[in-house]
């Protein structure tokens, strides 16, 4: 099959996954990469591309890099990643252009994060990059509502030793689908992510679905599906070590903070997290507005926005896991952040729940250094 279409000149169809934050994307990329063999016997090409001897199954570096005018305004640490720029620019853009050139099916297959967050002339320039190989071009996005993206977003940058509050990204959808639509407008097709996670295989059987695959060719597929939610007790202990000891501030606070050092209080499960105080708040007004402006260019309604109170925290199987996913941390350093936080906590739910307290504070006294233990 593969020399059948290695004499075509162009693809049939690029499909150009911008993969939205927070929309499955992870999980998308994760499968179609694993189940390269399934697509290809359905005609549709997953490149694995290399760059740096690193495979990307999110392709989101190997475009930035092969078409825009500057890629490290869009990847963090590009060149403490990657080295010189251009060495990578060119290994990347062969890699592209040799699929481009000779396709070996008929759908070529590309996702990748970031992608949304283009300006315009170097979304242009992607544009022109990927249309003449192909007799036509999709794009397609999921679209989350405002305030459960809001959520994830904050959980997400939480992993990576960032705090942001939640006004600074009210917006932030509405600003994505105008990237896309501004450069991609006719050829793009927004997709609804609370409907994809509604579908009998997720996120991942929707989107297999809009390639086209009938249903019973992948019902047997193992379709994994990645970043489980956070849950609130994970967040908010997250949240007080990264203000004490935030991830960009080393030579404030001599502490060698690396991306997702903070994993192990993951493993953290309970009430799921919610932002609190969000009924009634200017962030919850500003999302409702938000949502408003994107349903009327979507198409499609959301969720119904509301404001929601969390259930009670730290019940007994999240207080039984929660000394040794503290004795896991890196340094004594954030171990000490998280257990201030936990007397803190102890005594603001004294008087209504003294056992749980007496709880947190013995789990503190565990994992504190003998200074503040003391």
């Amino acid at each position: 099959m593969a020399a059948l279409f290695a004499r075509a000149k162009r693809y049939q169809r690029i499909v150009l996954h911008a993969g939205l934050s927070k929309t499955g994307t992870t999980s998308i990329q994760h499968n179609c990469a694993r189940h390269r063999n399934f697509l290809e016997q359905h005609g549709i090409v997953y490149p694995v591309i290399t760059c740096r001897g690193e495979p990307f199954a999110n392709h989101a570096v190997p475009l930035i890099a092969s078409t825009a005018e500057d890629p490290q305004r869009y990847v963090l640490g590009f060149r403490q990643r990657f080295g010189e720029v251009g060495p990578v620019v060119r290994e990347c853009r062969q890699q592209l252009d040799a699929l481009l050139a000779k396709p070996q099916g008929e759908v070529l297959l590309l996702s990748g994060e970031l992608v949304e967050g283009l300006v315009q002339q170097d979304m242009q320039a992607l544009r022109d990059y990927l249309l003449p190989h192909a007799h036509a071009l999709q794009v397609v996005a999921y679209f989350r509502s405002p305030q459960s993206g809001l959520e994830s977003l904050l959980a997400e940058r939480l992993k990576v030793g960032a705090v942001l509050e939640p006004a600074a990204l009210v917006g932030r959808i509405q600003q994505k689908y105008a990237n896309l639509h501004g450069t991609f407008a006719d050829v793009f097709t927004p997709q609804s992510y609370h409907t994809a996670m509604a579908a009998p295989a997720g996120v991942v059987g929707h989107f297999f679905r809009l390639l086209g695959l009938p249903p019973e060719e992948f019902a047997d597929l193992d379709l994994t599906r990645s970043n489980e939610r956070m849950s609130l007790e994970s967040f908010r202990l997250m949240r007080a070590i990264n203000v004490r000891y935030p991830r960009n501030a080393q030579a404030e606070h001599g502490i060698q903070r690396s991306p997702r050092d903070l994993n192990a209080l993951l493993r953290l499960r309970g009430e799921p997290f919610r932002l609190e105080g969000f009924a009634g708040s200017a962030v919850y007004a500003a999302c409702l507005e938000e949502a408003a402006w994107l349903e009327q260019r979507l198409g499609f309604r959301f969720p119904a926005e509301f404001g929601r109170d969390p259930g009670p925290q730290w019940q007994p199987a999240t207080l039984a896991a929660l000394p040794s996913a503290l004795q896991t941390l890196p340094f004594a350093e954030l171990r000490s952040a998280a257990a201030e936080f936990l007397l803190e906590e102890a005594d603001a739910i004294e008087a209504e729940r003294p056992a749980v307290s007496h709880t947190l504070r013995t789990v503190a006294a565990a994992v504190s250094p003998p200074a503040l233990a003391n």
